[in-house]
């Protein structure tokens, strides 16, 4: 696959991760002094695990771009999400530092939760800070990722 089609996938998952943080800011703003229902909780939390697999995609992708071998077995997805902090894996770009690790680790974390547990099972206290910050996390990580294909789009 060549380099601007590897672009194009990246900002294809950008728009549908865009997409995830609107729908989970809208689910907020109708609950503001109540709690969602089982049904409203489970499609949170599905929406939180997507967001983190799309971000997932997205490191992925860099790594093709840059003939960066993916992890592989039990820890990959912490493997994977390493390499693009600090201590910075070769050929990589920053874009976790260390505030950004700490609140995308949570996401990933919620992640195994939804993947491996009930949907009745979800706590709102559990899940609401993350559907609250999600905006602000996403605008980060967005905005390191888009500087990243300016630069490779525009070497």
């Amino acid at each position: 696959m060549s380099k601007p089609d590897i672009l194009e996938e990246i900002r294809i998952e950008l728009k549908s991760l865009r997409i995830i943080v609107d729908e989970l800011h809208s689910l907020s703003e109708e609950h503001t002094d109540s709690e969602p229902s089982l049904r409203e909780k489970t499609a949170a939390g599905s929406f939180l695990a997507q967001f983190y697999n799309g971000v997932e995609n997205i490191l992925k992708r860099i790594s093709r771009l840059r003939d960066v071998e993916l992890p592989t077995g039990g820890m990959s997805h912490v493997e994977l999400f390493k390499k693009f902090c600090e201590p910075l894996f070769k050929n990589l770009s920053l874009v976790f530092d260390g505030k950004l690790e700490d609140e995308f680790g949570n996401y990933r974390r919620f992640r195994h939760i939804v993947y491996h547990g009930y949907g009745f099972q979800l706590k709102w206290e559990m899940m609401k800070f993350g559907v609250e910050q999600i905006g602000t996390v996403f605008e980060q990580f967005s905005k390191r990722v888009s500087e990243f294909i300016d630069e490779e789009a525009n070497p």
